[in-house]
């Protein structure tokens, strides 16, 4: 409930600001880059550090023992559960990079449209 919450103040926000583009059209890229691309990259960075961490630490350890013995089927799925995680990550950057970077080049540089890259050529 309080991710819902968090995702509409930031969608209300980006849309309210679009509505007074004209001489903020700064302000609006920025805000759009920082609510679309930094606060999800952080909240799944943050939430996959803890995911990671707790897995590494509690994971081999069943409920009945307390030696916290580990076997090699426990390990691999703890590797398997971090390098999916790391891949999510980076799959999140790698797609959404080019289009917030793309946004604030074309916001920020007044010969943007001028560039070949933007003609698509």
């Amino acid at each position: 409930m309080q991710s819902t919450r968090l995702s509409l103040r930031f969608c209300v926000t980006v849309f309210i600001s679009s509505v007074q583009v004209t001489m903020q059209g700064r302000r609006l890229s920025r805000r759009y880059c920082v609510s679309v691309f930094i606060v999800p990259l952080s909240v799944l960075a943050a939430t996959y550090y803890c995911i990671c961490r707790e897995v590494w630490l509690h994971a081999g350890r069943s409920p009945q023992s307390h030696e916290g013995n580990c076997s090699p089927l426990i390990s691999r799925a703890k590797i398997n559960t971090v390098k999916q995680m790391v891949a999510v990550l980076a799959l999140y950057v790698a797609c959404s990079a080019p289009f917030i970077s793309t946004q604030l080049w074309a916001t920020w540089d007044e010969h943007a449209h001028e560039s070949p890259f933007a003609a698509g050529i």
